[in-house]
């Protein structure tokens, strides 16, 4: 057990060194002329602060967390918030300054009304859940919103929510219900889409122990194709009577939608 604990700490090493050198022979000209040999010699836990700027800062970001997925779920009366980011963020970001900045560069701190703590979110990659319909009913009021204290501008590209799916008829035909989940229309659907001004991408979350089965991908394309018309005439009802300032039509037609299996979010 000693012999493979230590062969495999030895590959590992190795394999770091290995991402070191391609990464240094990446940075540019200008310090292309530092003695990459002379730094393995004398390497040490303590020429980490040797290093180029650049090939520093590298480190740091490659020591971030990568995409993480978080749950924002209703537990009376509050709001509670699970991610699994919130430790390795956290100690990056009081390791030195460096690392601080490359933690700043990429997320935010977010905060909730109803939760009284703020968790990091990187919008380029993380994914917000909203996993039943009570949070995405409470989700949608104005006083349960979150917001950033380094923007007001709504946060999330990346989406997660029980799909708004379900089979009906001899024939187990699929169709779109907006009203399925009990306390949310589809004008909540609507304001809650809305809310979110740089949405890239919607995910709906197939629950697997209602529905056992896999939805054909021509069924898919007619379920989005429903989904998106119906929150545009939602859209334009709204406009109509003047409950919203403006309204783009186009915006929902340039969101990606698919569909996942509730187990890649357990």
């Amino acid at each position: 057990m000693p012999f493979t604990y230590f062969s495999n700490r030895i590959k590992s090493f190795g394999s770091r060194l290995r991402h070191m050198e391609t990464a240094f022979l990446h940075l540019p000209e200008r310090i292309k002329s530092f003695s990459y040999r002379k730094l393995l010699r004398n390497a040490s836990f303590t020429c980490f602060s040797n290093l180029p700027t650049e090939l520093r800062l590298m480190i740091w970001e490659s020591a971030l967390p990568g995409p993480h997925i978080i749950e924002i779920r209703y537990h009376f009366p509050s709001v509670l918030v699970y991610t699994s980011n919130t430790k390795a963020i956290a100690a990056l970001y009081y390791t030195c300054r460096e690392s601080h900045n490359a933690v700043l560069g990429c997320y935010n701190r977010y905060y909730h009304n109803s939760i009284g703590r703020f968790f990091w979110f990187d919008k380029r990659i993380d994914t917000l859940y909203i996993p039943d319909e009570m949070t995405l009913n409470r989700f949608v009021y104005p006083y349960l919103y979150v917001r950033s204290r380094a923007s007001n501008s709504h946060f999330a590209r990346n989406l997660a929510i029980l799909a708004p799916f379900e089979i009906s008829g001899p024939g187990r035909l699929y169709s779109l219900n907006l009203s399925l989940l009990r306390l949310v229309s589809a004008e909540h659907w609507y304001r809650l889409l809305m809310s979110f001004s740089d949405l890239k991408q919607i995910t709906f979350v197939w629950d697997t122990g209602l529905w056992e089965e896999k939805i054909p991908r021509a069924e898919m394309d007619r379920l989005f194709h429903e989904f998106r018309a119906k929150i545009r005439s939602v859209g334009e009802r709204f406009a109509a009577e003047q409950r919203i300032v403006a309204y783009d039509g186009t915006m929902i037609d340039n969101v990606k939608l698919r569909i996942v299996e509730d187990s890649m979010f357990s």
